[in-house]
């Protein structure tokens, strides 16, 4: 199998989600992969490996009735996108990182999985396209992602419902004042996750379309 765009050694992965197999492709080696991002002045491949935080919104699509379309935002190597596909939902993958991009598009072809992958900069102006349902997972992997993930989820809950899982980090009240002042506040529920590189606790917040 050759990846299209960015050369990256990479691993697959079976994994069940909502009564399916699904395949994932991720990092080999994350370090290596972020190495060479630094090198090239590439955005961080922070989404190359598979994170808790996109099995516990993969845990939810059993409860979606769709069709969609599912916007991924910040999709990485695509646990979600890749599920949500093989449940017959039309997904849109956004994510800045080339080699996030490369992994997910290879393991969509590979399937034979319709998955619509996008570049998309979250802090950037660019809308988010429409959805019916708006899926973040891990995109608050720094203190500075807090403003521009409160802005993108207002922007989203404009349009459809909104799904967004993290895990507990140092600088989660600020996240919280930041959806506080956008009238956002809501309470997140404490998902158990086994799976993914960083196996714990995720918290996930939602916002149901009116």
């Amino acid at each position: 199998m050759a990846l299209t765009g960015p050369e990256v050694a990479h691993r697959a992965q079976s994994v069940r989600v909502a009564g399916r197999d699904v395949l994932v492709y991720s990092a080999a080696n994350a370090d290596e992969v972020m190495d060479r991002a630094i090198e090239r002045n590439e955005p961080a491949p922070y989404g190359a490996v598979v994170w808790s935080s996109a099995w516990a919104l993969a845990y939810r699509l059993e409860g979606f009735a769709g069709p969609g379309p599912i916007v991924d935002v910040g999709a990485g190597c695509g646990l979600f996108s890749l599920a949500a596909a093989a449940c017959g939902h039309e997904v849109i993958a956004l994510d800045i990182c080339p080699v996030s991009r490369a992994l997910l598009r290879a393991a969509a072809a590979d399937q034979g999985l319709v998955v619509d992958v996008r570049e998309f900069d979250i802090t950037g102006d660019a809308p988010l396209p429409p959805g019916q349902l708006y899926t973040f997972a891990d995109v608050l992997y720094e203190q500075a992602m807090v403003g521009p993930v409160g802005r993108r989820i207002a922007e989203a809950v404009m349009n459809g419902t909104v799904w967004v899982a993290e895990p507990d980090r140092t600088f989660r009240a600020l996240f919280d004042d930041d959806l506080r002042a956008r009238g956002l506040a809501t309470a997140p529920t404490r998902v158990a996750v086994p799976h993914g590189d960083d196996a714990g606790t995720v918290l996930v917040y939602t916002w149901e379309r009116a």
